[in-house]
């Protein structure tokens, strides 16, 4: 794969994952909360209540297991460096904020046109992306998904992208798993 189709596929995993976020967040905001029957209700109470109730003897202490106390000497590997990047993260760089009002979703297309136009603004993440990418996971990951949808490696519509967003929102593993493997490339 080369550097091009490399910045197409960073900008559709991040909008694929950032504007699934924002439609699932929308959906569950408009989204009636169903009312609990009375039995759920007290059982919810009894567990918060009991969880306020925690003491020493009754608390289950290997959740805490290898979790380091305050002050304690760091191992060698929590001291190894760290990437750091002082630029805008791919949602900052779109600042829909400026178009959007309120709660609304950008329209798709909107959201696609601003994403591809924020790629000089995300050229170091896309580089330090790019340049700690294990090609071959990468090609793995791309041999994985369906067939049938132009390809994430090039440039797309937003009526390109809408099926491979709605497979996403259904969590296709080999999507999934793919757009995962691209965003955790990402810079602190």
């Amino acid at each position: 794969m080369d550097r091009d189709a490399f910045e197409h596929l960073y900008l559709h995993a991040h909008t694929l994952a950032e504007f699934g976020f924002m439609r699932a967040m929308a959906g569950l905001a408009s989204a009636d909360v169903p009312a609990l029957a009375p039995e759920q209700f007290a059982a919810n109470a009894a567990d918060a209540q009991q969880m306020l109730n925690l003491d020493a003897a009754g608390f289950d202490w290997s959740a805490l297991d290898g979790v380091a106390a305050f002050g304690a000497e760091h191992d060698a590997a929590d001291a190894a460096p760290v990437a750091r990047y002082d630029g805008p993260t791919f949602t900052e760089a779109l600042a829909m904020d400026d178009e959007v009002g309120g709660d609304a979703l950008p329209e798709l297309a909107n959201y696609l046109e601003r994403a591809h136009a924020a790629r000089t603004l995300l050229a170091g993440r896309i580089a330090h992306s790019w340049a700690t990418v294990d090609a071959q996971a990468l090609d793995d990951a791309l041999a994985a998904l369906p067939a049938g949808s132009p390809a994430l490696t090039g440039p797309l519509s937003a009526d390109q992208l809408a099926p491979w967003l709605a497979l996403y929102e259904q969590r296709h593993p080999a999507l999934d798993a793919l757009v995962q493997q691209i965003r955790r490339l990402e810079p602190f």
